[in-house]
Formats: structure tokens, C-alpha cells, sequence
């Protein structure tokens, strides 16, 4: 119970300063330490005006709570999932979290009663509200893992892992964009990331994806012939596919 505690109390620097400016660390601050609200697997963002907004999880509750910081501290935890909402979340997995300015964007997948769906909320005020779950995907075939990031272009980007038929994964990415009109959110095809590389990615990991306003790099634990190393693949925005990954470490792990 300590270490979980521990992980929601967030020391975090001065806000309203450059990255060139001195700063210094402040008292650890609380966010919460009340476990009947759930301590597992906090992620924090910072919003346009560089306040930070924490968001965790009760995975025996199945529920998603996040807290705001403010001129007077982190506000009173938020629940912005719904009491019938079903997800999977343990140490490893659960819902991710990222942002680009207000657009804030939660993913999560279910993997329960033979059910296999990944969801968004999204909020576009900042984390002053957020939508209902919207359902992006829902496959056959059992999925592990669901992570989110959105681009400086403001485009909403979810990969997660899915098995094929014969117990080997794939690590599946999608393009989204924001709607003005109900759901507010869309996504389109799903492509493979690792098509083009040897190998099937590791059962075990969710990929990652990080990006600038000209590339988009997916990196992934690989395996070749049960001897594993982390791989990178940049997307190709001409052919909209993900080039052949390279490894980026040589640790060739049995």
C-alpha cells in the first residue's frame, strides 16, 4: 500500500517558467492517498497553461478518477467514467492518458467475458468535462494492452497488440480525428506497424509511439527466432504504412 501511495504524490516544478529559467522542485503535494478511490498506475499531462492533471485508476472498482491542479492546489478527485463501464486494468495495463494542449484523450481496452474493445473519452476543455466511452474497436481475437498519443497536428493516435489464430501479435495503430458533431471522435483503418519488419513483436509489451511535426516512430519489443530486441519503425505519410523497423538495441535477449 505505501508504494502506491507513494506513486500519487507528485513533486513537480514551479509552473509559469521556460524550460530556460532556474527552477527548483517543490514539497511533494498529494493528489490522493485515499484507497478506497483506487492508487493504481497514475500518469499525469500538463495542459496550455502548464498545470498538470493526474489521472489513476480503481481497478477493482473499475473506475477512471482524475484531479486537476489549480492556483490552490489539486482539486477533489474526479470520476469520469461510467458505474457500468467494463475495462482491463492491472500494474501492467490499463488506461493511458495523453494530450496535445486541451485536448485531452483516455484510452482503454476490455478484454472480459470474451469481449474484445478498445474505448476513448476524450475532453476538449482542458479536463473540465469529458465525453461518454466511445468504442473504436472491437475485435475477435484477444487484445492486450491499448496506448494513446496525439500529435502537434492535434491527431488522435491508439495502437494496441492483437493475437492472431495462430498466438502470435501484432501491434495495430490507427489515425483519428476530432468531429464537431456527435461522437466527436472517429477513427479509420487500422494498419499493421510491424508488417514490414521480421519477427512478431513480444506478447508481453504495448508498443510506443512518439512523434514531431514532420515524423511518427513506433517502438516495440521484437522477436526474431526467440532472440528479442527493441525495435523502431518510422510511418511513411506518402504510402501510409510503417517502413521496415531497424533494432535499436543488441541486447538479444533469449
Amino acid at each position: 500500500m505505501n508504494k502506491l501511495t507513494i506513486l500519487l504524490i507528485i513533486p513537480f516544478l514551479s509552473f509559469g517558467q521556460t524550460i530556460s529559467d532556474a527552477y527548483s522542485l517543490t514539497e511533494p503535494i498529494v493528489v490522493n492517498n485515499d484507497p478506497e478511490l483506487g492508487l493504481t498506475r497514475p500518469q499525469i499531462i500538463v495542459d496550455n497553461n502548464g498545470n498538470p492533471l493526474v489521472m489513476w485508476t480503481s481497478v477493482d472498482d473499475k473506475k477512471i478518477y482524475i484531479s486537476k491542479y489549480s492556483d490552490t492546489g489539486f482539486n477533489e478527485p474526479t470520476l469520469i467514467s461510467p458505474s457500468d463501464l467494463t475495462f482491463y486494468g492491472s500494474q501492467n495495463y490499463g488506461p493511458e492518458i495523453d494530450n496535445n494542449g486541451n485536448y485531452i484523450t483516455v484510452v482503454l481496452h476490455n478484454t472480459i467475458d470474451q469481449i474484445n474493445s478498445i474505448y476513448i473519452i476524450y475532453s476538449d476543455d482542458g479536463g473540465e468535462t469529458f465525453s461518454n466511452p466511445i468504442k473504436i474497436v472491437e475485435e475477435e481475437s484477444l487484445i492486450e494492452g491499448a496506448g494513446i498519443h496525439i500529435d502537434t497536428n492535434n491527431v488522435p493516435i491508439v495502437t494496441y497488440e492483437k493475437f492472431t489464430p495462430s498466438g502470435e501479435a501484432n501491434q495495430l495503430v490507427g489515425f483519428g480525428e476530432f468531429l464537431q458533431e456527435s461522437p466527436g471522435i472517429a477513427f479509420g483503418n487500422f494498419t499493421i506497424a510491424n508488417m514490414l519488419t521480421e519477427g512478431f513483436p513480444c506478447e508481453c509489451c504495448l508498443g510506443d509511439l512518439t512523434s514531431n511535426d514532420e515524423n511518427l516512430v513506433f517502438t516495440y519489443r521484437n522477436n526474431i527466432d526467440n532472440i528479442r530486441n527493441m525495435f523502431a519503425c518510422s510511418y511513411n505519410h506518402k504510402v501510409q504504412v510503417f517502413n521496415e523497423g531497424f533494432s535499436i538495441d543488441n541486447y538479444n535477449q533469449p
